[in-house]
């Protein structure tokens, strides 16, 4: 089963999410859009687990929850992936990430190496993705809308939880199921 832990986004973020995609529409490339309700923050995507260990990794889940205490972070600005060059595959929000996000991806990096889940190789860098660039003749335009819209804001996101999403590739895009949702500074006991 294919599965990833991620924070859930409040409908007013997703809403402003949606907002700053319309920022890119008039540029004629080919964008596979973030529908809202796939719109999240990722802190560790896990891959393919055995349907027999998933209620492992919802105990890991709660349990690795329980350590970190509720916290907020802003969405706050634009970016790309990569953030130059003539290749552009990712338009992003940003996340001013507090401590208590890089602690999360630090704990799930460590507890899902049970689950034959490899630490990631890259730093950390979270981030919401707006679109995934399927086709652009012009890189600079959408960079320069970056630039020139360098000042969004989708607003404040407080977290008192974390989720485990089942994730069903369809032709359609991605389908995502909850499987577990724990609170986070709460003892799962």
């Amino acid at each position: 089963m294919r599965t990833f832990i991620a924070i859930e986004l409040d409908e007013s973020i997703k809403a402003e999410l949606q907002r700053a995609q319309g920022f890119f529409e008039d540029l004629h490339g080919k964008v596979q859009w973030t529908k809202p309700a796939q719109m999240h923050l990722t802190i560790k995507f896990l891959g393919e687990v055995p349907e027999d260990r998933i209620d492992r990794l919802k105990e890991v889940l709660c349990e690795n929850a329980a350590k970190v205490e509720p916290f907020e972070f802003r969405v706050e600005g634009l970016g790309s992936f990569p953030p130059a060059g003539r290749q552009l595959k990712i338009l992003w929000a940003g996340v001013n990430a507090p401590g208590q996000l890089s602690q999360l991806n630090d704990l799930f990096q460590q507890a899902c190496t049970e689950f034959d889940c490899p630490p990631e190789q890259r730093r950390f860098s979270p981030h919401l993705t707006l679109g995934r660039i399927k086709d652009v003749r012009n890189p600079q335009a959408y960079r320069q809308v970056i630039i020139d819209r360098g000042k969004f804001s989708a607003g404040l996101q407080q977290v008192n939880s974390i989720t485990l999403f089942r994730s069903d590739l369809r032709s359609e895009g991605a389908v995502y199921t909850r499987l577990e949702t724990a609170r986070l500074g709460h003892d799962p006991g």
